[in-house]
């Protein structure tokens, strides 16, 4: 009988190392960096995140942390992806933002977005080239920006005001190693363009802010670069490193309020960061993943100093 036992712990141990040895990789996909590859014809998948946002300075215009009052915000994002075709694919994302500060608090839907993602190139097998796809994305301004008490100290806005178009290059290559371990690489080069857009101020009556200029919001350039290393067929370990420029923003022949209801400034410097955003992957199979990191700047002019806790939560099918 221990003897049966034991060569049936034999055998599945053997059969456990002959099956690691032919593992297909698993990945659920690093926070920011999009995929490069378009999802086959009929199939789906949803990506939920959940972000908890902290900021308490700004990078000044000489790159100095300067302290501000705390800023937290919660968002949740399920993006839907469908495959229109199989080089053809459709995306929806519903974010909602809960913001909070010095006892205010507000919550509504943000900013909403739909795009197309087109397959220029898929990469094969042991390929040095990589894949390539092209999106197309318009982000609609369904969260609060205008009509906003000056005095909610900012809780209240959860989108940017404006019709945004935006063009991503996304890049994408996979290297094994050897039979367990693979390296997924992506690379996303993205350009927005910000449609200027009117702006109402609850002080409109009274001839403070004039609604009848628009505001030139600016163009933003961007650059990811992400890798998930396969440790084993279950965990992936994730770098991903995030940089933007903004260009200078302005509402011209008029002033702004604000968010301490403050007179401000007709134009906002143009403004650069760089971020990180480590994580950890746990993939249940090669269909269901889940993926925690950590979101934080390192380094700017002009922009926020955040910390964001991530974590999301992927199904394919």
């Amino acid at each position: 009988m221990l003897k049966k036992l034991v060569i049936l712990i034999a055998t599945a141990h053997v059969m456990c190392f002959c099956s690691l040895l032919n593992a297909e990789p698993w990945f659920t996909g690093p926070i920011l960096a999009p995929t490069a590859e378009t999802l086959p014809l009929g199939h789906a998948n949803i990506t939920t995140y959940g972000f908890l946002t902290s900021r308490s300075s700004d990078f000044n215009d000489r790159g100095k942390p300067i302290p501000t009052p705390r800023f937290e915000s919660r968002q949740i994002n399920p993006l839907l992806t469908y495959g229109l075709s199989d080089w053809v694919d459709t995306q929806l994302s519903l974010p909602y933002t809960m913001n909070h500060s010095e006892n205010r608090a507000s919550q509504h839907i943000a900013d909403t977005s739909i795009l197309l993602g087109f397959q220029i190139y898929r990469q094969i097998p042991h390929s040095w080239i990589p894949s390539l796809r092209i999106s197309l994305q318009e982000i609609f301004p369904t969260g609060r920006f205008d009509g906003l008490n000056p005095t909610d100290k900012g809780t209240g806005v959860t989108g940017a005001g404006s019709y945004q178009n935006i063009i991503n290059f996304n890049l994408e290559d996979l290297s094994q190693f050897n039979s367990i371990n693979y390296l997924r690489s992506r690379i996303s080069l993205s350009y927005l363009h910000g449609q200027p857009y009117q702006r109402r101020s609850i002080l409109e009556l009274q001839d403070i802010a004039a609604p009848q200029e628009k505001i030139i919001p600016g163009d933003l350039y961007s650059a990811d670069i992400a890798g998930e290393l396969m440790v084993t067929q279950h965990w992936v370990a994730v770098m991903e490193a995030y940089v933007f420029y903004h260009t200078s923003a302005s509402l011209p022949g008029s002033v702004s309020i604000t968010e301490n209801g403050q007179l401000a400034g007709t134009t906002t410097n143009s403004f650069y960061e760089i971020s990180l955003a480590p994580a950890i992957e746990y993939n249940f199979n090669a269909n269901y993943g889940i993926i925690f990191g950590n979101w934080f700047a390192v380094k700017g002019r002009n922009a926020p100093v955040f910390r964001s806790w991530v974590m999301g939560l992927n199904v394919y099918w």
